[in-house]
Order: structure tokens, then sequence, then C-alpha cells
């Protein structure tokens, strides 16, 4: 499943973002398997663009009402 994530978020990053130049795997994790995506910056997002790949493995705790982000990644713009 986790390949399958990393594919379908690679994917979709390259299609609205940019094409992912590296992937930092990560070694050993004792609940889920959490790869990092990096996107260069561009003309059109100008700066480093960092995005998960496992987390959404593993539900997280949310509030009521709010059940629909229960699976998510982390998304992240540096300079």
């Amino acid at each position: 499943e986790g390949t399958q994530n990393l594919n379908a978020l690679t994917a979709h990053l390259e299609e609205h973002v940019g094409p992912v130049k590296d992937v930092m795997h990560e070694i050993c994790s004792d609940f889920i398997h959490c790869d990092i995506l990096h996107v260069e910056p561009s003309a059109k997002y100008p700066f480093h663009t960092l995005v998960t790949s496992g987390m959404s493995d593993r539900p997280m705790n949310v509030p009521d009402g709010l059940e629909h982000l229960k699976l998510a990644e982390v998304y992240l713009c540096l300079p």
C-alpha cells in the first residue's frame, strides 16, 4: 500500500506543482513508512515543496465533524 500512495502522491505533485527531484526514504519506523518528496522551486512555485508520503496510511484522531480529514499528509513550502 505504501508504494501505491507514494506513486499516487508523486503523480499528483508532478501534475500540479512540478517534478519530484528527490524522495527521502525513511529507514526505520515502528508504525508507518513515511517518505518525504521534494520538489525544487520553479517560476510558478518559487519555494522548495516538501510532502510526506505514508502518514495517511494510519488515521489520526480528529474532532467530531472532521472525519473526512483523518487521513492526511504534511505539505510544507520553504523559501
